[in-house]
């Protein structure tokens, strides 16, 4: 089985066009979502053979499922970056993007699908509707496909049974995602294109040549439940590398007759994700280039927040990179004399209730505030953070970094700097209100 720049599909050629638009230009992108604009949308599409064939007008970067495979690809793997200018999001080209180039079309391949398998939440690459990670659901799919094609099905349609109809509407983005790396093909529903829940609707779905021989070994030996790590972080695994069983995780028994995952899948010592593939593939290299940036020493510096209850009142504070967010936590209690009597979480992305948080130690849900540090989250310059406090009232801050210094010596307190504006109360008086 050989991997070229257009077998199984044109991906590699795509994602190097994808990359090169937007190295040539400086790309904003939505202060809300970080998404691209509809227009530059239109633009890459127009420029990508497995691009969308005549897309409706204002259609979003969720509807445009290569662009957007490509776009979180590009994030976890390092190659691309969001920074902030003006506190302003831009996505930029990193200059690891070089080094990819520098790979064989196999290793490339290799290094677009593990970056997707492994480390893509697989719910914001599908535009699910459901609010957690569907990995559990997704595996149920590749299961039972694996175990018909075993006997000699390789058509799969909505009507074979109700996993099958689920999937074909619920999981449209992830098997479209199939179908770029080459997995499979599919026919569309005419009658449910575009719809506004599921976005399209598949009818009938047929596995490659080139599908039948990769997907069983995902399947048994690099199974999503196991190896998707945004997956295993939400079920609150604490794995040390992608694979890795421990007392703490239980996948359940499958459902809809299918046997249960094989535990060849997990592994107890790292190995490479790549590994599962030689047989298949005997041109691959190991490859050099790790899918994850290699992890730089963090150095102490002191970090410049401004915590806004609204534009009008914040404060701004200055906090050591080695200060957990529990600690950030202490101080804008203080700054806003607040009681800190209540749970509270930090939304990473800057939107409640995600499941990019961090959440008080007090709580039953982690991972927790007390157990990451301000320099190991390597936030960016103008990157907006929502703290929520008290899950009741729901007070909401944004906290903005303004500015980081890189001195010798770190005060190890925080420090209130700035108080702008007059603080809410945090229990008001109703009664005289009434009055």
């Amino acid at each position: 089985m050989v991997i070229s720049e257009r077998h199984p599909t044109p991906i590699l050629i795509d994602f190097e066009k994808f990359m090169s638009h937007l190295s040539s230009i400086k790309t904003k992108v939505s202060e809300r979502t970080e998404h691209f604009p509809v227009k530059l949308l239109s633009e890459i599409n127009t420029k990508l053979e497995l691009g969308l064939q005549n897309p409706p007008n204002n259609l979003k970067q969720s509807g445009y499922t290569l662009i957007n495979l490509f776009y979180h690809i590009s994030l976890v793997s390092g190659l691309a970056e969001i920074s902030f200018l003006k506190n302003k999001p831009y996505f930029e080209v990193t200059p690891r993007y070089d080094e990819f180039l520098q790979l064989s079309p196999t290793t490339k391949y290799m290094f677009l699908l593990e970056a997707f398998w492994v480390y893509c939440d697989l719910g914001l690459v599908s535009n699910t509707y459901l609010t957690r990670i569907p990995t559990k659901e997704i595996t149920l799919v590749l299961n039972l496909m694996c175990e018909d094609m075993e006997k000699g099905v390789s058509a799969f349609s909505a009507d074979m049974n109700y996993l099958y109809r689920y999937s074909f509407s619920s999981f449209v983005g992830f098997l479209e995602c199939m179908s770029i790396f080459g997995f499979c093909d599919f026919e569309r529903d005419p009658h449910h294109e575009y719809n506004t829940v599921s976005r399209k609707v598949i009818k009938k779905l047929w596995i490659s040549d080139f599908g039948k021989k990769v997907l069983p070994v995902l399947n048994q030996y690099r199974n999503l439940s196991y190896w998707n790590v945004p997956f295993r972080n939400e079920c609150e695994d604490n794995i040390e590398f992608p694979g890795q069983i421990n007392d703490e995780f239980n996948i359940g028994n499958l459902m809809f007759g299918t046997k249960e995952i094989s535990l060849t899948s997990a592994i107890t010592k790292p190995e490479p994700f790549q590994k599962a593939f030689k047989s298949l593939l005997p041109d691959l290299n190991d490859i050099t280039m790790p899918v994850l940036p290699t992890v730089k020493e963090i150095e102490l510096s002191q970090m410049f927040f401004n915590v806004y209850y609204t534009t009008k009142i914040y404060r701004e504070i200055a906090i050591s990179s080695d200060s957990t967010l529990e600690e950030l936590h202490w101080i804008i209690q203080k700054a806003f004399d607040f009681g800190n009597d209540h749970l509270y979480a930090f939304f990473m992305d800057g939107k409640p209730w995600s499941h990019k948080a961090y959440f008080s130690p007090d709580g039953d849900e982690g991972p927790f505030t007390h157990e990451v540090t301000l320099g190991e989250l390597k936030i960016k310059i103008g990157k907006k953070i929502l703290y929520l406090f008290d899950y009741g009232d729901e007070w909401r801050f944004n906290v903005v970094l303004k500015k980081i210094d890189f001195i010798e010596k770190v005060p190890k307190k925080p420090v209130i700097l700035k108080s702008i504006g007059e603080a809410p109360e945090q229990y008001p008086d109703y009664e005289q209100d009434w009055e």
